[in-house]
């Protein structure tokens, strides 16, 4: 099946049914949560940062399909990456469901399966909620 549009809606149900990383992390270093106020969709990330590197990385929530997929699929991909990384793969994956990018080439690849949000402007803070929410959690603080 190459159809983007079709691997994509595959993808949120898949990881919205099975959600991945789902959990609470008591030995969490860094921790954030983010509200997004205007459909009361709410993300909690926590990682285990050690030597700039997310060790383990866990998310809890409420909220509709796509922000608890993209959770779980944002998990799945960042967890033992470094945070510069992490960083990076956020800023890709706004940009790329913003049509800015396309993204990766490998349609398995979380954020090329989270392009398919594009077609749906109102759903695109949904996608990328966490993303944002694991940005406060690793961020130093100003």
């Amino acid at each position: 099946m190459s159809d983007p549009t079709e691997l994509y809606k595959q993808a949120i149900v898949e990881h919205s049914k099975h959600p991945r990383n789902k959990g609470p992390l008591p030995e969490a270093t860094a921790e954030a949560t983010t509200i997004n106020p205007l459909c009361g969709d709410k993300v909690t990330v926590r990682a285990v940062v050690e030597d700039g590197q997310l060790v383990t990385l866990r998310f809890e929530g409420r909220g509709c399909a796509i922000a608890m997929a993209s959770a779980s699929m944002m998990t799945e991909l960042l967890e033992g990456e470094s945070i510069e990384h992490a960083l990076t793969s956020a800023d890709r994956l706004e940009a790329v469901v913003a049509g800015e990018q396309d993204g990766p080439d490998d349609p398995d690849h979380p954020i090329a399966r989270l392009r398919g949000v594009r077609a749906f402007p109102a759903r695109r803070r949904c996608a990328t909620l966490a993303w944002e929410t694991l940005r406060q959690a690793v961020s130093p603080s100003d």
